[in-house]
């Protein structure tokens, strides 16, 4: 709003900063959206109902998962009251670290049955300068600063966990 830009009075020299960590987990796959041009179930024909009703071909047993290690990453993108905005990655910015597995027992495999995880997250903050945003785009004006916008769109999936977010005077 008016308020809190003039309130934060964000100029060239001042910075975004957000603390952020990632975490061993991967989100569930998401519901594919329904079908509004589909026929109700009752409409299938014989031949699919048939279909339904064979036994399913025995499957392979499934393998165990590689874990990921592919560090998430998304987009900064910032926005002025003109409309002009400016997209940077966050890894423009530094790497975003995995969490680190942490084993308490010294026993085998007791750490696994006694936690629901190994992972301890590693948060980083992250000081991203005005400056930056207007290299990208000399168009772009800090002062007239409107929107922040994180989006998720660098890696296919992945879990962060985000705080601190403000800005700040690098004061130059």
């Amino acid at each position: 709003s008016d308020s809190l830009r003039a309130a934060w009075q964000p100029t060239a020299q001042s910075a975004l900063l957000l603390t952020v960590g990632s975490t061993d987990q991967s989100p569930g796959p998401r519901k594919l959206p329904r079908d509004t041009t589909a026929k109700p179930d009752s409409a299938k024909s014989d031949s699919a109902k048939s279909a339904a009703k064979k036994p399913a071909a025995k499957k392979p047993p499934a393998k165990k998962p590689v874990k990921d290690s592919t560090p998430p990453d998304f987009t900064i993108e910032v926005e002025d009251t003109n409309g002009r905005t400016v997209r940077l990655p966050l890894s423009a910015f530094g790497a975003v670290r995995r969490p680190i597995e942490s084993y308490i027992y010294r026993r085998k495999g007791k750490d696994k049955t006694n936690f629901p995880t190994l992972a301890e997250p590693v948060m980083q903050t992250y000081v991203l300068p005005m400056e930056s945003f207007v290299k990208t785009n000399g168009a772009f004006d800090p002062t007239r600063l409107r929107a922040i916008r994180l989006v998720f769109d660098k890696t296919k999936q992945g879990a962060v966990m985000l705080d601190d977010i403000g800005l700040t005077s690098l004061g130059r």
